[in-house]
């Protein structure tokens, strides 16, 4: 039997006078495409102008997404970042899930060499500076499968500043409300003249690549240590983008649908006995270790806890079932012998099956080893993947993401009418 890229392609291939006999219904063309991969689809761009305004409607873009989210089985794979230090390049590459070879999808180019955050929902990628205190600023949204790239301009791409004097965080949301993905950025500018601070926030939104400013309640000190130091982690489930409050052991929650922040508890089991704490070149307080942080967990918000996989080789998950009632169901994971004892693979991402991936091994050069934990049968598997020759190099730093489908939404062109609107 042919392959569905085979028979559409063969639509083209007909004799003259037979295809023009054969004419198929576009409503029958449109179901035989969105259930072809992104990279197919890139190529059937080519086809006709029909084709073309086909692929590129809004209409195909929102049914061919909802399809993969629904079964994103044949469209998942492992999103693999690689960081050329020599060059600043950012290589985007995706893996099987299963073991196998990586594919590169595209490189971005001179990025400034700082630390940088990605945030990935349904198959787009938010790639911005480590949020906090920063030098140089700027926001990428990304598609790779399409090899798309946008990047965020007005205030919120203001591309330099001194360090110790602004602080700017990025967070990626998407309502499903609206099926519109969108970007919070709040800046605290003048941190050095206590008289001149102030606060500005801002939400882009993708389908209208626009920024409007707003003015929600903080119920939190937004110029406490809590949002200046230790601000890292950030999930998007539901339309609600949830935030970590380390200081108080609080979960600030931003709904896209109301523009507002609430504050949930932490889990009592989940709070820290004890924390060691990591500080920057100037004396501020950074990343806290033995410290909790998110994870989406088949679309359910999850606390993982680590303090004990050093001395017990375990690692107790929160999951809150019930974000209305505030109601949480703790898991446990024991960790095999030689997983735990350093604490260096520790849960990253969860996937579509349900699997909790741990930090990626580099077992050689062109190899990397992925431990993935199944919470149904409480056992480990490890898949092995395959690196390009061209990676090899000490001057490359690897990092490796679950939680990636395809998307075939246009990006291009949308970045140029961007002005300083907020």
């Amino acid at each position: 039997m042919k392959s569905t890229d085979e028979c559409v392609e063969g639509i083209n291939q007909l004799p003259s006078k037979e295809a023009a006999t054969q004419v198929i219904p576009i409503d029958v063309i449109f179901d035989i495409l969105v259930r072809v991969p992104v990279k197919s689809l890139v190529r059937f761009k080519c086809v006709s102008k029909a084709w073309l305004s086909l692929i590129l409607s809004a209409l195909f873009a929102t049914t061919f997404n909802t399809r993969v989210l629904k079964n994103p089985s044949d469209r998942y794979s492992l999103l693999v970042i690689a960081k050329d230090k020599s060059t600043s390049q950012r290589h985007f590459l995706s893996a099987p899930y299963q073991s196998g070879s990586t594919t590169q999808l595209l490189t971005l180019p001179n990025i400034p060499s700082e630390k940088t955050e990605v945030d990935i929902l349904n198959g787009l990628v938010l790639f911005h500076p480590q949020n906090g205190y920063l030098k140089h600023n700027f926001a990428f949204i990304i598609n790779p499968n399409t090899h798309e790239v946008m990047k965020l301009l007005g205030k919120a791409a203001q591309p330099r500043f001194s360090y110790g004097n602004v602080h700017i965080c990025y967070f990626f949301g998407f309502d499903p409300s609206t099926r519109g993905f969108k970007v919070l950025n709040t800046r605290i500018i003048g941190l050095r003249t206590p008289k001149k601070r102030k606060i500005e926030c801002g939400l882009f939104d993708l389908s209208s690549c626009s920024w409007k400013r707003i003015n929600p309640v903080f119920p939190f000190d937004i110029m406490g240590d809590d949002w200046l130091y230790w601000l890292r982690d950030n999930v998007c489930i539901d339309g609600v983008i949830y935030l970590l409050l380390h200081h108080s052991f609080l979960l600030a929650a931003f709904d896209l649908r109301e523009e507002s922040f609430s504050l949930i508890p932490f889990p009592q089991g989940a709070i820290p006995t004890d924390i060691v704490t990591n500080y920057d070149h100037e004396g501020r307080p950074g990343i806290c270790f033995n410290y909790p942080y998110m994870i989406n967990y088949n679309g359910l918000l999850a606390f993982i806890c680590i303090e004990k996989i050093h001395h017990h080789k375990t690692v107790e998950i929160w999951i809150l079932e019930d974000p209305k009632n505030q109601e949480w169901v703790k898991e446990t994971i024991i960790l095999p012998e030689n997983c735990g004892g350093s604490g260096s693979q520790r849960p990253r991402n969860a996937i579509f099956t349900g699997e909790i991936m741990f930090t990626p091994k580099m077992i050689s050069k062109e190899c990397m080893q992925i431990p993935f934990y199944d919470m149904n049968k409480r056992c480990f598997r490890v898949i092995e993947i395959s690196m390009p020759s061209w990676m090899a190099s000490d001057d490359m730093e690897v990092s490796c993401f679950g939680g990636y489908v395809e998307n075939i939404m246009r990006l291009r062109g949308m970045s140029e009418p961007l002005l300083e609107q907020i």
